[in-house]
Formats: structure tokens, C-alpha cells, sequence
């Protein structure tokens, strides 16, 4: 399994974490004594390598995507395999988080 969250760099997950929690980008550069230039070039390439990770992690889990939204971190898929839609998004802490709709009738899983 290759998923590109691994590769964020503390540099890119630091300014990524700081713009998510609401610091404006003018801001984070201030903080970080960065460029313009530098926090843009590191908040594309984090926010990139966020979507591949989606993208992989629905790949994986044979998810057909409806919906990817990069800026809100999340995505939106079913499951044919299990016959409902899935929630997939990215957390600071455990790099993904996902969830299905499931009813109660889970004669595929076996509970």
C-alpha cells in the first residue's frame, strides 16, 4: 500500500495543519517566516498529495467516487461490495478516518 499522506513533509503538514485550523495564509507565512511564494508552493503540494490519498485510499477500498472535495478534505463514495455510501476524510491525527451507512443487516461481514 502506497499512500501519498506518508510522504507530507513536516514542513507541508505543519502549514497545512495551521491553514486548517483557520490561519490565514498571510499569517502562516508570518509565523513560519516564509514567502508568499514558499507557503503557496507547500500548501499545493500538501493539498495534492491530500487528494491522491483519497483517491488511493477509495481505490483500495473499491469505493466509486461521487464526490471529492480537496478544500474540505473529504470525500464521498459507494460501496457496491457492501451496497452503501461511504465517508472518507483526512485527520491530523490518524491520516484518514472512514464511515458507512451501514442498516443493521450485515449478512455480507457475518455479525
Amino acid at each position: 500500500m502506497n499512500l501519498h499522506m506518508s510522504y507530507l513533509t513536516s514542513k507541508q503538514r505543519l502549514i497545512w495543519t495551521l491553514n486548517s485550523n483557520g490561519l490565514t495564509k498571510s499569517g502562516i507565512a508570518r509565523k513560519l517566516f516564509l514567502t508568499r511564494q514558499t507557503l503557496h508552493h507547500a500548501l499545493n503540494a500538501a493539498n495534492q498529495k491530500i487528494g491522491q490519498f483519497l483517491q488511493e485510499t477509495a481505490n483500495i477500498n473499491k469505493i466509486e467516487i461521487e464526490t471529492l472535495d480537496i478544500a474540505k478534505v473529504f470525500l464521498i463514495g459507494y460501496s457496491e461490495h457492501f451496497k452503501t455510501r461511504v465517508f472518507i476524510t483526512f485527520q491530523q491525527r490518524t491520516a484518514f478516518k472512514s464511515g458507512m451507512n451501514m442498516r443493521g443487516d450485515c449478512e455480507k461481514c457475518g455479525g
